[in-house]
């Protein structure tokens, strides 16, 4: 009896884990949405409990990992390094992915937004990515200088290639450095990855990252597969 209640208890206050890649080119800002995410989602101030401050991130070289609970949801986030030498390990992350967000620079010129796409185009069409609700994220939005998310979507056939995938996809207007727009991408992407449902176990590369767990995101059924662009 014992026992029954003590897994009743556990399976009760247990909560879903996610793996979540943060995927972009490199000083595409996703550090920044990283720390802000952080910051924002656990309400504490900048900074606090050993907190990188926002003007000293340096690029990320390898993998830089976040913790975060969000709701009833454990998320692990993966913010790999976008330099084109570092993009070769990306795949090692994409079985057990439960979301993808892919962070592009607004003020990007044109040859920098050229990559971007032909980088986003590469993640879609990965097989070990099938399924896989994908947020574009529009970061800079503070700038003079952005472009707005709709027009990054069609530089970037987003929302278009998604639709013939089935996919669960959504552009996201954003600034990581004010933190404008930085909770409603966390919480879209574990929504969404959350009613995509567990995947196979970890590969070895995605455990040993996550500390040697699995995800296990519930069964829900996956949601509206819709365009959500925000302008």
């Amino acid at each position: 009896m014992f026992s029954l209640l003590s897994n009743f208890f556990t399976w009760l206050f247990s909560k879903n884990e996610v793996h979540i890649l943060v995927l972009g080119l490199d000083a595409a800002g996703k550090t920044t949405f990283i720390e802000q995410s952080k910051t924002i989602i656990r309400r504490r101030a900048p900074g606090a409990g050993g907190g990188v401050p926002l003007d000293r991130i340096p690029p990320t070289v390898g993998l830089n990992i976040a913790r975060i609970d969000v709701d009833s949801t454990r998320v692990i986030m993966w913010d790999l390094g976008g330099q084109t030498m570092l993009r070769s390990i990306w795949s090692k992350y994409y079985a057990e992915a439960n979301g993808l967000i892919f962070v592009v620079d607004s003020c990007s010129p044109p040859e920098r937004f050229d990559e971007a796409r032909d980088t986003l185009r590469g993640l879609l069409a990965h097989p070990e990515l099938d399924r896989v609700p994908f947020l574009l994220c529009c970061n800079k939005q503070d700038s003079m200088n952005s472009h707005s998310s709709v027009e990054i979507d069609k530089l970037m056939g987003f929302v278009s290639s998604c639709q013939q995938q089935n996919r669960a996809h959504r552009v996201q207007p954003m600034s990581a450095l004010t933190g404008a727009g930085v909770e409603d991408t966390v919480r879209w992407i574990v929504d969404a990855a959350n009613a995509m449902g567990p995947r196979k176990p970890a590969s070895s590369a995605a455990a040993a990252a996550s500390g040697g767990t699995s995800a296990t995101a519930n069964r829900t059924p996956p949601g509206n597969n819709r365009a959500i662009v925000v302008s």
